[in-house]
């Protein structure tokens, strides 16, 4: 998780609107593995559950893991939502894709997930099984537990992924459409485009992966709003279905890492200084000026301007 931050934070992948989306999310997924996966390990694995016997723990912990499960998947959607304005021949749309616009949609995004989950930390409450000395951490029975049912399925299970499905299709036309028609004038531009390609493709196979790790956990919850009814049976497909869902929260890193050069040459620079840093050696430094010789070659720059940019990232580390 540390590392897949670290890549985001860098300059060159910071100045992309879709970088701080990614970003957003990585942060966000180190809360779910690191709060809601481990409360969810100590209650289900070694039956250490405080939210059964405290009230205010009950509230706390349900409210926000809940809100972490939900932000990760609307960061995505938003880095969706950004990749189909940047591919837009419609100047007016492509404007909304600047760091600007990426700053107020995370900061409304989270503040409008706290609103809509705060009917969790309210009831939300400790329960208690008749006759039987067992309490447990769950909703308010009656009307409340069948609107939490309805709302989970709708704002967690199926509304993110037909966002993301929906901009990512609209992207992959858009680009088709335009693809013959963008033709860059300077170095500058055509290295922009290249790193929103690789962008690009980071996005489109990190929602195909995301939908198909969540969709088993969606549509298991779809059946038990219709049916409404629990068996033995019911109960364990559904907790097998809990596993790839905590899955979509950590394989961002090697989506990332396998589908960009990009992403790979920021990473391989970080570990590179952490090594100069803690050890005065540049491990990886040779790798650096191959991987910068042959990318501007291929974009058309002069060995000479290479070797002046090496010296300046250089100076600058």
């Amino acid at each position: 998780m540390i590392f897949e931050r670290i890549p985001n934070s860098r300059k060159s992948l910071r100045s992309s609107p879709c970088s701080l989306y990614f970003l957003a999310s990585a942060i966000n997924n180190f809360f779910v593995l690191y709060f809601s996966l481990i409360t969810r390990l100590l209650s289900d694995g070694f039956s250490i559950d405080p939210t059964s016997n405290s009230m205010a723990f009950c509230k706390i912990r349900y409210y926000f893991s809940y809100i972490f499960f939900a932000l990760s998947p609307y960061f995505t959607v938003l880095a969706s939502i950004d990749r189909y304005c940047v591919s837009s021949s419609n100047p007016n749309i492509r404007r909304f894709s600047n760091r600007t616009v990426a700053y107020r949609a995370i900061s409304m995004t989270i503040l409008f997930t706290l609103l809509i989950y705060m009917h969790m930390a309210i009831y939300f409450q400790v329960n208690t099984i008749p006759f039987i000395p067992i309490t447990y951490c769950y909703t308010r029975p009656g009307t409340y537990a069948t609107f939490y049912a309805l709302f989970y399925l709708i704002f967690y299970c199926l509304l993110p992924p037909v966002l993301m499905g929906t901009f990512g299709l609209l992207t992959i036309l858009s680009i088709r459409q335009h693809r013959q028609r963008i033709v860059p004038s300077t170095v500058n531009i055509s290295r922009g485009k290249k790193r929103d390609k690789q962008l690009s493709r980071m996005l489109l196979i990190q929602i195909i992966t995301e939908v198909l790790l969540v969709m088993p956990f969606a549509i298991m919850q779809l059946i038990l709003v219709i049916l409404n009814y629990v068996n033995d049976i019911i109960t364990f497909v559904a907790a097998l279905t809990v596993l790839p869902l905590f899955f979509s929260y950590c394989t961002s890193f090697y989506i990332y890492t396998l589908s960009a050069r990009l992403y790979r040459t920021e990473l391989f620079r970080v570990i590179d200084l952490i090594l100069k840093r803690l050890f005065g050696s540049n491990l990886l430094r040779n790798y650096f000026r191959q991987d910068l010789v042959s990318t501007t070659r291929n974009d058309g720059q002069s060995l000479y301007t290479v070797q002046r940019q090496m010296t300046i990232g250089q100076n600058n580390e």
